[in-house]
């Protein structure tokens, strides 16, 4: 019985003493074997090298009114697989607009492509902002587009 009471206090200091000179003395830094690089897939390596695309065409960033709410584009971008449409709104009715959708239809290279926009209420003179996630990168390449219903 003495002799395992002996082995349990030398493997527990063993186990304090070697968490100690972990914690002080790390045996691998970030990058500075090859056993910490794991091997990258190439949808890792092509999302890194993604580069963002942004819509610069004066005609789609450019005030937009409909129903008495202007829409201006601040930002239109895409990114790998997934983009982003920001748009500022203002009401310039003499009514309160409630919260209500409409469609943008971009005019692309490859045809029409349609994006829901939720538009907050917003108040007489008010100012509001919302943000669409995107699924099409054509987007990106929009020469211009029109608001409906």
């Amino acid at each position: 019985m003495k002799k395992l009471g002996i082995f349990f206090i030398v493997l527990s200091l063993l186990l304090i003493f070697s968490g100690v000179f972990l914690c002080f003395f790390p045996i691998l830094e970030n990058g500075d074997d090859d056993f910490s690089h794991s091997k990258k897939t190439s949808s890792e390596e092509s999302t890194e090298n993604a580069v963002t695309q942004y819509n610069t065409n004066s005609l789609v960033l450019s005030e937009h009114c409909f129903e008495g709410v202007c829409y201006t584009i601040s930002l239109l971008s895409y990114n790998y697989d997934a983009g982003s449409l920001v748009v500022d709104m203002r009401n310039d009715s003499g009514t309160i607009i409630l919260q209500r959708r409409v469609k943008f239809v971009f005019d692309t290279p490859r045809g029409q492509s349609v994006v829901i926009v939720d538009s907050p209420d917003l108040e007489i003179g008010g100012m509001g902002q919302t943000e669409s996630r995107l699924s099409d990168s054509n987007l990106v390449s929009a020469t211009s587009y029109t608001i409906t219903n």
